[in-house]
């Protein structure tokens, strides 16, 4: 169960805002490196950036709200903790309850008083993805994938990927904690206790039979494995789903109606080859398939309807977006790169505009593009970053009024905003990004450090938030805000030290908006965190 606080946002010495110079601060010894990892990056970078947000009208740059920066345990309104990483999130149809996925379990809580309300169990992995329904706001489908096993667990069942729908009114109570570690506990005993039978009636040179300490643990530890899986399996009302949810890369599973759902059947395919793909769409009242999409022929990374539920897009690692039906199946495009190196373009996100008339998709070669849904044309492309190698954008989204499509991705988690139905193509109303300049220890070779910084999701807000723009960056950890109408800024990030070197070493999760509430809720490895972006 989580571990549910209150937060009072405040400023502290290790929570003050950076100066905008690093030159007076201690550095550390510097340091040639040619290779790094994840866990080295926080004691190298320290957070700059290298061209902001701007008023398009007056070039000022965008201003922090007052009491910003906000960091991690000081300047959250609400956070819960878990014993394990958060992987994915969602929010219902009447945004009342938010579905957590933690570990093999998932989590609902009731939004307008941060209690849990039930706990979903009956997955043998831990689940990847949750999604409610659109327009059910009691039904909710989970995924979990076939794990990959070490030589160890070779006797392990080679579990298979799987879908459940769960209806929350078919839930129990969340009430087993501690069930499996007691009954876990009493088995052990019984052992402990047949062990010393045996010992008082045979003899050994030896001496006597007993446990080790490894050998306690290890035993302890396949107990509540397996019994937690005979859990799972028994608290299931349902037939599982053989297959994979898409909701990565801005995937939205469910149909506008939420009669319907795409998904992978089956386990997922071979990557970079030349193999059939296909995916499948599923009836969600009867729990079965009604069409198989196909013709990619590489990893599918996207998938997501157009608001009027006629059409299904995607994108896929063979260098084609497709637009299918979603009455027949049948492929309406197939939108090519047009490149030179469209046999190798690795295309990773795409997405409707709200309106229905135009879908983008983000090429692997450092381009985007945008597409008259009528007619299959292109309306223009626009260059998201020069240099090969760090030049993925893998995240999108349209404003609400369909006016603007903000993309990022790598490129020292460079943002590019663009206004597509003005037909200026190659236009930029926006473009920003960090910048290395600020970083320490590596003896001029910063560069290294770029190919850490990725912007892993972005999103327009709705309604009351339709002028705000959010953004998650990987290895920074930092969760930022934009409006581009009065040109403010929220930046809410790891805890810093006195020479800013981030102290928190988690953060790749995601992000979704509560617009009515003017928060954000954002996962940071093992705890979920509510922000406020109201001033």
């Amino acid at each position: 169960m989580a571990k549910m606080t209150e937060m009072k946002p405040e400023t502290s010495m290790s929570n003050a805002t950076p100066p905008s110079s690093t030159a007076a601060l201690p550095k550390p010894k510097k340091t040639a490196r040619t290779t790094m990892s994840s866990a080295d990056f926080p004691q190298f970078w320290r957070y700059a950036i290298g061209k902001d947000f701007a008023d398009p009208s007056s070039g000022e740059p965008a201003q922090y709200v007052p009491g910003h920066p906000q960091y991690r345990d000081s300047g959250e309104t609400f956070k819960l903790t878990f014993d394990k990483s958060v992987s994915s999130m969602s929010l219902n149809a009447d945004s009342t309850l938010l579905a957590l996925a933690v570990g093999s379990a998932v989590h609902v809580y009731h939004l307008s008083t941060r209690e849990l309300v039930k706990v979903a169990r009956g997955h043998t992995n831990d689940v990847g993805a949750v999604a409610w329904s659109p327009t059910d706001p009691k039904l909710f489908v989970t995924s979990s994938s076939k794990p990959f096993h070490t030589p160890d667990d070779e006797d392990v069942p080679n579990e298979k990927s799987e879908i459940l729908f769960w209806n929350l009114d078919d839930i129990a109570e969340a009430a087993r904690d501690g069930v499996v570690g007691n009954i876990a506990q009493s088995v052990l005993d019984t052992i402990t206790s047949d062990i010393l039978s045996y010992n008082s009636t045979h003899t050994s040179p030896a001496g006597s039979w007993k446990l080790t300490e490894v050998e306690t643990a290890r035993l302890t530890k396949d107990l509540t494995k397996t019994l937690q899986h005979s859990l799972d399996l028994s608290s299931r009302t349902q037939e599982s789903i053989h297959g994979i949810l898409l909701k990565s890369f801005d995937s939205k599973p469910f149909s506008p109606d939420g009669k319907s759902a795409i998904f992978l059947p089956g386990e997922r395919g071979q990557s970079n080859g030349n193999h059939p793909w296909p995916l499948a769409v599923l009836d969600v009242a009867s729990r079965t398939t009604k069409l198989t999409l196909e013709g990619h022929t590489d990893d599918i990374t996207h998938a997501s309807y157009n608001p009027a539920g006629t059409l299904i897009g995607t994108a896929s690692w063979d260098g084609t977006f497709r637009i299918f039906s979603a009455v027949t199946g049948e492929t309406v495009y197939v939108l090519r790169s047009d490149t030179e190196d469209e046999e190798t373009c690795q295309n990773w996100t795409a997405g409707y505009s709200p309106d229905g008339s135009m879908f983008a998709g983000t090429l692997g070669i450092g381009i985007f593009k945008v597409w008259n849904v009528e007619s299959g044309v292109e309306i223009g492309n626009w260059v998201f970053a020069e240099k090969k190698g760090h030049a993925w954008c893998r995240t999108l989204s349209w404003s609400e009024d369909s006016r603007f499509l903000a993309v990022s991705g790598e490129a020292l988690c460079t943002i590019v905003v663009v206004e597509p139905k003005s037909g200026d193509s190659g236009e930029e109303i926006q473009r920003r990004h960090l910048s290395l300049e600020a970083c320490v220890g590596l003896d001029g070779e910063n560069g290294i450090l770029g190919g850490f910084l990725e912007t892993t999701q972005i999103e327009y807000g709705r309604g009351k938030c339709a002028n705000k723009l959010a953004y998650r960056m990987a290895s920074d950890r930092g969760l930022e805000v934009y409006d581009y109408v009065r040109n403010l800024k929220w930046r809410f990030a790891a805890r810093v030290d006195e020479e800013l070197k981030m102290l928190d070493n988690d953060g790749w999760g995601i992000f979704l908006w509560l617009e009515e509430e003017e928060l954000i809720v954002s996962i940071d490895g093992k705890v979920v965190r509510f922000w406020s972006v109201s001033e």
